[in-house]
């Protein structure tokens, strides 16, 4: 536990932030229940706030996938381990976004 907690802190304070903020929006987008009149502030953020922002966490997590993919290829064996497994940490977080996402919208999609 203690060597993958190390490693996780080895990414940066930036991803680290990346990754916490994912995982917040993981934890409340099952909570989500869009609708097309909000009347209420809760009603304002959990069908208008969080709907909305939840695809800018995808992209800002797509962006840095294809940084990492893009230095990945010039950087020393060690840096190349990092950036392979911030990789694949990003790749996990958007899927269960868009999955969680595309199920909380589907009421008012299809």
């Amino acid at each position: 536990m203690r060597g993958w907690l190390d490693k996780w802190i080895e990414m940066g304070s930036l991803r680290i932030a990346l990754h916490v903020t994912a995982f917040i929006y993981i934890l409340l987008t099952p909570f989500s229940t869009p609708k097309r009149v909000l009347e209420t502030t809760s009603e304002l953020f959990w069908g208008g706030v969080l709907p909305a922002t939840t695809p800018l966490v995808i992209v800002v997590l797509l962006f840095d996938l294809l940084m990492c993919l893009a230095l990945r290829g010039d950087s020393e064996p060690e840096r190349r381990e990092l950036l392979g497994r911030t990789a694949v940490i990003h790749v996990s977080l958007v899927a269960v976004l868009i999955i969680l996402f595309l199920n909380s919208l589907s009421g008012v999609l299809f």
